[in-house]
């Protein structure tokens, strides 16, 4: 299969001398997360709109060139899996194709998943592939903390449950931007002065209906309700639709196998600012080890590492809840640790995955 296949063709895209407030509304507006900005025929670079709201200050002036991020391109007659490769190896939800430097579609994770049936043919079901113990919204939180999980998690969207876990709803990230930009727009003179409190405005005011799906359904089901209904995840019910786990588009591009095993483990960290350097680096000294490990118990070399970072301040000092997951088929697994040490509790991780692999070394399993 190529890539002309399966792309998006005459996407969306933005002028290198559009404003980025334009930008911002076009993404949300279309539910795009990912454009591409051009100069005349000439393909620029790449805004996505989740590193968009992750920075702290934006002037809405600028021009769209000056956020424009380089990115691997692809080509029509590329094959399928390669492009899939490139995409997982970048990191980023979309690439654009291009024909002699013009822009003439765009490949994203919803354009492979939604082709997902054609491009492989294992049987697997969403047990074999979701996330446990997955973060939540409250039905009665406030929108700002929810926003904040949201973009910590380095999604799109968050399943919205009762104070019993049952799943209530789903909240986009799109649906809060719009909420704070309409509540900005409607403030008050009573708000301004301090006489007046502004109303919370909580996740199951503007929460979507809750699309799910079991463990034991199909990846294809799961796959199909995904892109139907524009979302990048889904949470994942038992019988009494308590959430018991999540699945989203990257764990799917991840059981799609290409040809680039010898690429070593791709190793993706969420939840923490560009400044938190101090904190990369221990993740990525403390990962270089275990992987090496890793390498002799399974004599696997591929695969990726997810590590997501929550903070939690109390008194001045960060408390850490460290959430991973491990995938180099067919080996999936995940650990979840909390501390007051940073370098503690990933150490604590790793040496749970390397108890766990030398068990499954020992029975044999490859």
């Amino acid at each position: 299969m190529k890539v002309e296949e399966i792309m998006t063709k005459d996407p969306v895209y933005l002028n290198g001398d559009d404003g980025i407030s334009e930008a911002i509304a076009k993404m949300r507006d279309l539910r795009i997360h990912h454009l591409p900005v051009v100069n005349g025929n000439t393909y620029l670079g790449a805004i996505n709109y989740r590193e968009l709201m992750r920075r702290k200050s934006v002037r809405l002036k600028s021009k769209a060139r000056n956020f424009a991020v380089k990115t691997p391109e692809l080509s029509e007659k590329q094959d399928v899996l390669a492009a899939v490769g490139e995409l997982k190896e970048s990191g980023l939800p979309a690439l654009p194709v291009l024909r002699k430097g013009k822009l003439v579609g765009i490949v994203s994770e919803t354009d492979i998943v939604r082709n997902i049936d054609s491009i492989i043919t294992a049987d697997l079901q969403v047990r074999d592939i979701a996330t446990t113990d997955p973060v939540l919204a409250k039905v009665d939180e406030d929108i700002l903390s929810a926003a904040e999980k949201i973009r910590g998690l380095y999604e799109y969207e968050i399943p919205v449950v009762s104070k019993e876990g049952m799943l209530k709803g789903i909240l986009r990230l799109d649906d809060i931007m719009d909420m704070i930009i309409r509540d900005k727009s409607k403030t008050t003179v009573g708000e301004v002065r301090g006489e007046r409190e502004k109303v919370k405005v909580t996740s199951a005011s503007i929460m979507d209906n809750p699309f799910s799906v079991r463990k034991t359904d199909s990846i294809s089901q799961a796959s199909k309700l995904m892109t139907e209904k524009q979302l990048h995840m889904l949470p994942v019910v038992d019988d009494s639709d308590k959430v018991v786990g999540v699945i989203d588009l990257w764990d799917i591009l991840e059981i799609i196998e290409t040809d680039s095993k010898d690429e070593g483990i791709l190793i993706s960290i969420s939840g923490l600012t560009p400044y938190e350097t101090d904190l990369y680096d221990i993740t990525y000294f403390l990962a270089s080890k275990f992987t090496s490990k890793f390498a002799n118990l399974t004599n696997q070399s591929y695969g990726k590492l997810e590590v997501h970072v929550m903070k939690y301040h109390r008194e001045g000092v960060s408390k850490y809840s460290i959430r991973t997951k491990l995938i180099s088929e067919p080996i999936v697994l995940a650990e979840n640790y909390s501390g007051w040490n940073y370098g503690e509790v990933l150490s604590e991780i790793f040496d749970a995955y390397e108890k766990r692999l030398k068990k499954y070394k020992e029975k044999g399993s490859t």
